[in-house]
């Protein structure tokens, strides 16, 4: 909406007084795109952005009293490009977390009116929510993410690109004998290294629970 807006104050009282204008509690001063009339009782907004969304108030003062107006909503949709989604941000980004934590994945992009919200990992449809929740990570979920704002108005949509880490080990834990016959790993950002072999798995073992002291057969 690109059309000027006005407000128009009409005090009452034996002396003129003076009127100052406020925007969600903070004064308005003349400059830019809003403009006061020469007694103040009209504020005109030029150019008027989703950002002028707000709640307005007058204050008329004399030397006996003051007076402020109850706070008058003033909500600005705009049907052109401008008005988003801007491009979306992921907090935190890139994390990286052991399998088995909880990650909450959350997505912001300014837009009027209020972007609507939808996820992807590694190119599968997600949840349709502005919050990405995983109770329990596992070793699996690592992998890309996408979110993507859309707006109902100006129907664009745009997108931010991410990775989740996932880290876990198995170093210094019992094995039974059926995993003797494969390597312990060591996971790390997504990469499995060879830690150990069957020879020191072996050791960790009792005596009786094992059939032979062998290298494993990789």
């Amino acid at each position: 909406m690109w059309n000027p807006s006005a407000c128009t104050a009409s005090p009452q009282g034996v002396q003129w007084p003076s009127l100052r204008w406020y925007v969600n509690g903070q004064s308005i001063f003349p400059g830019g795109h809003m403009e006061l009339s020469s007694d103040h009782r009209m504020l005109t907004l030029h150019n008027i952005s989703r950002n002028d969304t707000g709640h307005y108030q007058c204050e008329s003062r004399n030397s006996a009293a003051s007076s402020i107006s109850d706070p008058v909503l003033v909500k600005v949709i705009c049907r052109f490009s401008a008005d988003g989604p801007d491009l979306p941000v992921v907090n935190p980004p890139d994390p990286e977390v052991r399998a088995g934590a909880a990650l909450t994945l959350s997505c912001f992009a300014d837009s009027n009116p209020p972007a609507q919200y939808r996820w992807e990992v590694d190119g599968k449809p997600g949840p349709a929510t502005q919050h990405l929740v995983i109770a329990e990570v596992s070793l699996d979920q690592e992998g890309r993410y996408t979110c993507k704002a859309s707006n109902s108005i100006t129907h664009l949509c745009r997108s931010a690109n991410g990775k989740i880490w996932i880290s876990g080990g198995c170093g210094g834990v019992m094995v039974t004998v059926a995993q003797a016959l494969l390597p312990l790993y060591r996971w790390r950002w997504g990469l499995c290294q060879p830690y150990t072999y069957l020879r020191k798995a072996a050791r960790s073992l009792p005596q009786n629970s094992m059939a032979q002291d062998s290298e494993p057969v990789l």
